[in-house]
């Protein structure tokens, strides 16, 4: 048996769930996991060194067609809902709330270059228990962001995951839907720095968000960048059951960790543990719009077929590009979803279902 996990990167505060909804519905049907590597305070102005925002921010939400002016009989039960106001106003209050069925997101989604960002010095890593949003938020708005970025692109504003509640309702209504915790805030190589106290504070308060929206508490940890300094392995080392990344570079672990990593190398796996901590590495982003269609799936089935276990890693917004969908690559994922459905000798499965040691890593 071969597995596979299934990682998508930068679900946030503004992303539309309508867009996770039209990726992995496929997958969902199937009774396949999706990992989704979420941010659980997101920065909302990040941005690329060119001054555009990180495309994570720019996917947004199409706004309806203004619907024509509703006919005699469809005016009817408004003009009900009228008499009754006048009649007896605070039942008509709670008819009217419990009537709010359509709800609206404001989203935006991640940009082209995700090697660096014009960032000088990170958010406040505090999130404030009463960020500034729309009074409508508790109907399942959308927050919005507090502020326009500074023009040195430093973020403006942080937007905690449960702060939009149509979505934060979404992924917990969808059980195959698995939430791992990326970053904090995601700003600029949040997770390559060395102070162990802030460090902690990011990952912790990370932590609390995630589960103060109503998800379990995460075991798996995956940086902003797939970049982590010394003192950032050794900190999530302490706190998580499985860390996915794309590589380790010797001069960046802690030395105890050193005949371990060596023992890996001499083995050539791809996949190594430390302590209760297991280490995942993935080969690149197999399901990325800047590959070419037409040799991504010999890539991913070269992968699969080598490996005892492969985590394809992609990022949700790079099917929505230009505020379009891009629907041979959308196509192409659910295609990639049939196929691993329909082979018997390959089982796709979540981060924790590692945990328990019984799934052989290499």
């Amino acid at each position: 048996m071969r597995y596979v996990i299934i990682r998508d990167d930068d679900t946030n505060a503004l992303t539309p769930s309508s867009c996770l909804e039209r990726l992995y519905r496929p997958f969902l049907d199937r009774g396949l996991p999706v990992n989704l590597a979420t941010i659980p305070a997101v920065a909302t102005g990040t941005r690329t060194p060119d001054g555009k925002l990180e495309g994570f921010l720019t996917v947004k939400e199409k706004l309806p067609q203004a619907a024509p002016f509703p006919s005699p009989a469809a005016m009817e039960p408004i003009r009900s809902l009228i008499a009754m106001a006048m009649a007896a106003p605070e039942t008509v209050s709670e008819k009217w709330e419990a009537s709010k069925a359509v709800e609206q997101e404001k989203s935006f989604g991640l940009g082209n270059n995700r090697s660096s960002v014009a960032t000088k010095a990170p958010p406040q890593i505090v999130v404030p228990s009463h960020t500034t949003t729309s009074s409508r938020n508790g109907h399942g708005e959308a927050p919005q962001a507090g502020a326009a970025p500074e023009k040195n692109g430093n973020p403006a504003a942080v937007l905690a995951i449960g702060q939009n509640q149509a979505l934060v309702r979404y992924l917990l209504a969808n059980p195959e839907y698995n939430i791992v915790q990326h970053g904090f805030h995601h700003d600029y190589l949040e997770f390559d720095r060395a102070d162990p106290a802030e460090i902690s504070q990011r990952l912790e308060s990370g932590t609390r968000l995630l589960m103060d929206a109503g998800f379990p508490r995460p075991q798996t940890f995956v940086a902003p960048y797939d970049k982590l300094s010394r003192s950032s392995l050794e900190e999530v080392a302490r706190r998580f059951q499985v860390l996915s990344t794309g590589w380790f570079e010797l001069k960046r672990l802690p030395r105890s960790w050193w005949p371990r990593y060596f023992c890996k190398k001499v083995s050539s796996a791809p996949h190594w543990r430390v302590g209760k901590t297991l280490l995942l590495t993935h080969p690149g982003c197999l399901l990325s719009c800047f590959r070419s269609y037409n040799t991504m799936l010999d890539g991913i089935l070269r992968h699969v077929n080598e490996q005892q276990l492969t985590v394809l890693v992609t990022h949700w917004w790079e099917y929505f590009r230009n505020q379009q969908p891009d629907e041979p690559f959308i196509n192409f994922l659910h295609e990639t979803a049939e196929y691993l459905a329909g082979h018997p000798d390959i089982k796709v499965i979540s981060f924790s279902e590692l945990v328990s040691g019984r799934i052989p890593l290499n």
